[in-house]
Order: structure tokens, then sequence, then C-alpha cells
């Protein structure tokens, strides 16, 4: 490469190799395939202006974005300059697969070939998976994310597109980390494939702050950046996912909860419904924290109202699982508090007795199953266990016999409870009947998927406390004389007489 000529002075050079951002705006083209406009100036877009400023300057990134932003056509440029400027540069294109591996390289080697010829070095090797400037020592590799990707190469940059789709991301990035460790700049740019993956936990780590963050910075590009995307646009769009609305959310988020938590696998919970609710969602009108959790008051009780309540127990402690308390108006089908926390059984009832006394003496559900026997055993001790307070699953029997129930507690069964408690909330969230303002528990609803043998469940690396309390408390809420949504009752499901 001629770094001075007569028509292009050693300053004018110098420019380019000190901001990418020039280079960029200055002498990069870029290709609009068919119907687009072809071989087009860079466009800088507002968002990519600041991408482009600040890149050179982040070590480690994480970027969650939506389709069509033009990011792909950024890095690409990034990776070339790098190359270009810095003699003795080893770059790694790391895609899902071969193809994509050779579509990421493709748009670098388009830029190349499109530059000003005393800007560009001599290609010493040029194949499906490198592109190598010889006089300078700088090369540009092209690698699928195979298992043993990565291996062997002391890189200067890494960039991972479409990270969040590398079957081997995690395997790639352990090869890379000696490389990444000793001062290699590694990018990840990706749109969302669910959670519990490489890149989700990257993305979710870089936001953390204290100990727990990673030391990554994290970037959210939303759908509507580029112009030309307005609300009718997006609506458009969206109808034409109709079938498939969570693959809507993964390609055109507009915030990163949305990315992740609309797109975890086949969703239980009508999507539409949720994202309705997530536009609905307020902070806490109170919120009191505990060292193992927080109560959390959305509306406070009305005098003369009668509230309900759901409890998913658990171990608590340093246990995965938390305890959760969701109480519910069952006149509005309105969510009105919510406690969580790693809290013991025993703790965990003394806490929900407490919070259902504040609400009119809330009729509450308490999850029988193992460890909710704990649970129950404190609640008798604290005289919260008589049928008109605690739900007991023998009491229509025992009423028809005039006898007194002794079975306290709901039974979530697998095979009979579970799936009818879970189909009549995902009822009444699609109906709109059931209304939440708590993101928690709105996230948790959006991570509870169908399984691949078609069980619901949380998806991978999620929990599903709050869901099944709230399904728990929309149980007893029916058994309050529910007036907002008409259904048959089971037979036998106890608790109060209905109105």
């Amino acid at each position: 490469m001629t770094l001075a000529t007569e028509e292009r002075p050693l300053a004018d050079v110098a420019k380019y190799r000190m901001s990418f951002l020039t280079f960029l705006v200055e002498v990069v083209y870029i290709l609009e395939p068919p119907p687009g406009r072809g071989r087009i100036r860079w466009e800088g877009w507002p968002y990519l202006l600041t991408l482009a400023g600040e890149i050179a300057s982040l070590l480690h990134l994480v970027i969650l974005k939506g389709r069509q932003l033009g990011l792909s056509w950024l890095v690409a440029a990034y990776g070339l300059w790098r190359a270009i400027f810095f003699p003795g540069a080893v770059i790694l294109l790391m895609s899902q697969g071969q193809t994509e591996a050779q579509e990421l390289l493709s748009k670098l080697k388009f830029i190349y070939n499109n530059l000003p010829d005393d800007l560009k070095p001599r290609v010493t090797k040029d194949n499906e998976g490198t592109f190598e400037f010889g006089s300078i020592n700088s090369s540009v590799h092209a690698l699928p994310s195979t298992e043993k990707a990565g291996s062997g190469f002391t890189a200067s940059l890494v960039i991972c597109d479409e990270h969040a789709k590398h079957p081997y991301a995690a395997a790639n990035y352990a090869a890379l980390e000696p490389t990444i460790n000793a001062g290699a700049q590694f990018i990840s740019v990706s749109t969302a494939n669910g959670i519990g993956n490489f890149f989700h936990n990257l993305y979710k780590s870089a936001k953390k702050v204290g100990e727990d963050w990673n030391g990554f910075a994290w970037r959210f590009f939303h759908a509507q950046l580029r112009p030309g995307r307005d609300e009718a646009w997006y609506l458009e769009t969206q109808r034409t996912f109709k079938e498939a609305p969570h693959l809507f959310y993964q390609e055109y988020p507009r915030d990163d909860d949305e990315a992740f938590v609309l797109t975890a696998g086949v969703p239980v919970f009508d999507i539409l419904a949720l994202e309705y609710l997530r536009r609905q969602k307020r902070d806490p009108i109170a919120l009191e924290e505990f060292p193992l959790g927080y109560l959390a008051i959305y509306q406070e009780p009305i005098v003369g109202r009668r509230y309900v309540c759901g409890t998913d127990v658990s171990y608590g402690l340093d246990t995965p699982d938390a305890g959760c308390s969701q109480v519910v108006d069952p006149l509005t089908g309105q969510h009105v508090a919510s406690l969580w926390g790693h809290f013991p059984p025993e703790e965990l009832a003394e806490r929900t007795v407490a919070l259902c006394k504040k609400y009119g003496q809330a009729f509450l559900g308490v999850e029988a199953n193992g460890v909710g026997e704990f649970c129950i055993r404190r609640l008798e001790s604290l005289h919260y266990t008589s049928p008109d307070l605690l739900y007991h699953r023998d009491a229509d029997e025992a009423r028809q016999r005039g006898k007194t129930p002794s079975d306290p507690g709901w039974m979530t069964s697998a095979n009979t409870t579970r799936p009818t408690m879970v189909a009549e909330l995902r009822e009444g969230i699609t109906k709109r009947v059931v209304q939440t303002p708590d993101m928690e528990t709105l996230t948790e609803m959006g991570l509870f998927v169908f399984n691949k043998t078609g069980k619901p469940e949380a998806a991978e690396g999620a929990n599903d406390d709050r869901v099944m309390a709230f399904a728990i408390a929309w149980q007893m809420a029916q058994l309050e004389g529910m007036n907002v949504i008409v259904r048959r009752q089971p037979k036998s499901r106890g608790g109060l007489k209905k109105n």
C-alpha cells in the first residue's frame, strides 16, 4: 500500500488510521442487493455514527440488535480497517456456519474492492476462508462455529456475528480466552435467540454491576432506529408474523426484555397479551426489601374487599428456586401485591400470613407438594388454616358430610392440576381479565414455554416461582366467586362457598 501519492498526501492517509469513523464516512461503499440500490456510499445513520466513533475504544463489547440495522456492514468495515491500518493484525470473523462466515467475509472484501487504489494493500491470499495482505503481515479469517474453531489463533480482533446462533459459542470463547486476556478485542453482535445460551448470558452479565459484571460494554439497538421505520411500519411488519409472533420480537425488538423474554421458545402465554401488559407495567407504590427478598405493593387493599393469595414454596436460602406469594383482587383480576424471596418455608409462611391479613384475611392457596408441607405446618401454628382462610383439597366433600376439612394446601400434580391451572391462567391472560403491573412476573411469563414434549415449564435458565404462585392465586380467585370470567368449575376443588 502506498502511504502517500500526489493525489493523497501522507497526512490524509494518517487521518484514516486515527479515525475509523472518518474512514467509514469518506471512503467506504457497501452493497444493497436487488431490489436495493446496488453499490452505495456507506450511510451514517445516527446510531451507526455513535457506534463507529466509540467501537475502537471498547475492548470487550456485546451488541443486541434488531434485523437489518446495518451493523454487519459496520463490523465488517471495522475488521478491514484494523487489518489495513495496523500491520500484523489477525482478524477473526466467526459466524454460525460456513455459509454465514463466507457471507461476512464477502462484505469485507466488497468494501476492500471499492476502496481507492492507494488505500489497498496487495492481496496475497484470497479464498473462501482467508483474506491476506502479505506486505503488511495482516490477515482476515472467516470461521464457522465448529467445536474447535478459534484454537491455535493469536488474534488482534474477534468479531462474532449472530453470536446467539453459534452452536459452539462457549467452547469457542474458551479457546480464544487466552488471546482475549492478552489484549485482543472481542465484539459479539447478534439478534436474540432465546435465553440460556452463551450470548444471552454474556449480554446479561454485561448489564450487571459490581462483582457480577463481566467486563463487557453492552449496547442495544432497537428495530425502529433505522430511518423509515415508523409506527405504521412496525404494525404492518408485526401483522406479517401473525402465525409466529415470537419470531417478530426476536427480529424486531424494541427493548432487550422484549428480545429475550418473548423469544425463549414456543410461549405458553399469548405474546400479544404479554406485550399489552408490559406496556401497562408500573413501579410498585411501596417496596419493602429484605435480606433474602422483597414485598412489592401495587395497590392498597380496599376496605371490605376479600382478596386471594397463591403461594409457591421453596427451600429458600442458597437453592436456585425462590418462594413467592401473589395477591390478586378476585373482582377485577388485578395483581395487587407480590412477595418473593429465598425464604425458608417457615419464614415464607409468616410473611405470607402478614400479607394476607393486610388484604382482608385473603383466601390463601399454598402449594402442598414436598417442602410445602413445612409451610403449612407453620400456618397451623399461626392459626391461618381454617377452611375459610386456607384452601383444603377435601373441602367440598367434607362439607357434604358435615365434617371439618383435613387436607390443607393445593396439590400441584403434573398430569392433572398443573395443566389445568396453567391453561386457565393462560386463558385469563389472553382474554386480558388477568392484569399484572409487575415486570418480574411478566418476565417469568414470557420465559414460560412448551418444552420438546409439550409440557409447559420455565425455559432453560429461567424460573417459574411467580408464574406458579399466580396460577394458584387465579384458582383461588375462581373459588371466591370470580365474576370477571365465567367458566365451568372442576369438581371437588374445595375452598369457600361460591357467591
